[in-house]
């Protein structure tokens, strides 16, 4: 839970970006996952469409593939604009604590292993929010969709 804490602390500095970008990205998973609903829809009803309706579902198409698209890029755009200070401030917590140590601890120490671990704790810093704020997200929004999606499927094979 500590790794949590101080990892979130880096982060909520950028408060606004983050939320923004978490919110984005919902936006962005929600009305991608619901285009092969309206998709099927085109496919089931093709034959009784009115032209007018036709071009009025291919447009709710249309509006959720480019509303995928540019709720993503927006997400991604914006996790950039919290996550490279985020990442900058670690690594200054870091590099101050480092010099903040006595001599007998440098002393006995290799540069090298420092740079390693500074390097591995940047690519695991973007991981975790990678994998956590992103992914874990986007996943926990997928997995209602699907429910929505198998509740629906038993609605049907119930009549």
């Amino acid at each position: 839970m500590k790794t949590f804490k101080t990892f979130y602390s880096f982060l909520w500095k950028y408060n606004w970006y983050f939320i923004f970008s978490i919110f984005t990205g919902l936006l962005s998973t929600i009305s991608g996952n619901f285009v092969p609903f309206i998709y099927r829809h085109i496919v089931d009803n093709f034959y009784n469409f009115t032209f007018k309706t036709f071009l009025l579902v291919v447009g709710i198409y249309g509006v959720a593939r480019l509303g995928m698209i540019l709720f993503n890029h927006l997400s991604e755009f914006l996790v950039r604009k919290y996550h490279i200070p985020a990442i900058s401030d670690a690594r200054k917590r870091v590099f101050n604590h480092l010099q903040n140590l006595d001599f007998a601890f440098h002393s006995s120490k290799r540069s090298g292993e420092f740079i390693s671990k500074i390097k591995r704790g940047d690519s695991a810093f973007v991981n975790m929010d990678n994998d956590v704020n992103n992914e874990l997200v986007y996943d926990l929004t997928r997995l209602i969709i699907a429910t929505f999606a198998f509740s629906l499927i038993s609605q049907e094979l119930g009549r």
